[in-house]
Parts: C-alpha cells; sequence; structure tokens
C-alpha cells in the first residue's frame, strides 16, 4: 500500500494524539521513516528550553494516518521540576569553545541527558562544517565547555543524530 502521508503530516497527528493524552508543551525533533512508519521524537520544553531526557516516540503509520506506537518511557521516567540555572555564561561566551571551521545557524537553550545519568543544561549550536554538514554542538552553559557533539544525518527515511 502506497504512503499517503507525509512526515509533516505525521507529526500533526502525533502531536494531536500526544495532547489528547495530556503531554502538552512539547517541542519535535528528529525523525525516522522505516517500513512506512514515521516515528518523531517529541522533548518537553520549559520556558523556551529543550529537555532531551523527557522523550517521547509517537509511531504513526503514513498510509493510513494511525498512531501504531508511543514510547512514553524517556518522559514518564525524567519528567521532573527542573531549575533553570540563573548564573550561566551567555551564548556568546558559549559560542567562543566552538571551531572556527564551523558556522551557527541557530543556538538553542537544552538540558541534555549524560552517560552517567545525569543532565547538562547547556546551549545547543547548531552548525555547519565547511563539507555541508550539519553538526549540533552543546556547550556546557556552567563551565564553557563542550558537553557533547551530534552529527545530524539525512535521508529520504527522515533526520537522525548520531
Amino acid at each position: 500500500m502506497g504512503e499517503k502521508k507525509t512526515a509533516e503530516d505525521a507529526v500533526s497527528i502525533a502531536r494531536k494524539y500526544l495532547e489528547k493524552h495530556g503531554f502538552s508543551s512539547l517541542k519535535d525533533s528528529y525523525y525516522s521513516i522505516i517500513d512506512g512508519i514515521c516515528t518523531i521524537n517529541f522533548a518537553y520544553t520549559l520556558d523556551d528550553v529543550i529537555c532531551y531526557p523527557d522523550l517521547i516516540k509517537v509511531g504513526v503509520a503514513l498510509d493510513t494516518g494511525r498512531i501504531v506506537s508511543a514510547d512514553t518511557t524517556g518522559y514518564l521516567m525524567n519528567h521532573k521540576s527542573r531549575d533553570i540555572p540563573s548564573d550561566v555564561i551567555s551564548s556568546e561566551d558559549a559560542g567562543k569553545a566552538l571551531s572556527s571551521m564551523l558556522t551557527v545557524s541557530s543556538t538553542e537553550k537544552a538540558f541534555i541527558p549524560m552517560n552517567d545519568g545525569n543532565e547538562i543544561y547547556s546551549y545547543e549550536f547548531l552548525c555547519r562544517d565547511k563539507d555541508g554538514n550539519d553538526i549540533l554542538v552543546y556547550i556546557n552553559a556552567e563551565t564553557g565547555k563542550e558537553a557533547d557533539i551530534k552529527l545530524l544525518m539525512y535521508s529520504d527515511g527522515g533526520i537522525l543524530t548520531r
């Protein structure tokens, strides 16, 4: 059966589903399409700060527009009351930690999960390198040090990070 819905349609369908089930203040980030299912990642937002540990994944069938999966584990396990640190460096100062070989396209504030189970308040810089690759660089907003780097991978099957 052919695909009738677009990724944008799937995001809208998934957002309505989440709102109907009491999940609000969510930002869609990345998605993948595998075997006619578009899986969208949504992260909770707090005062324009993206909370990536509070991740929800929703799968939408592109042929029918039906919700076929919803994984709220990240949200249920990590969602909590957070204080946004006020004693942080500016995004301009954080940007000084970036390689001069990168061009910044946009900047967001985000809590990001770390391998040790903690999270860090950071600036998320969407950058482009000299070869045209899009890269997310996370700079710790309290220390000014690089916390993480992710390469964005684009394909007909979606947008993912690696």
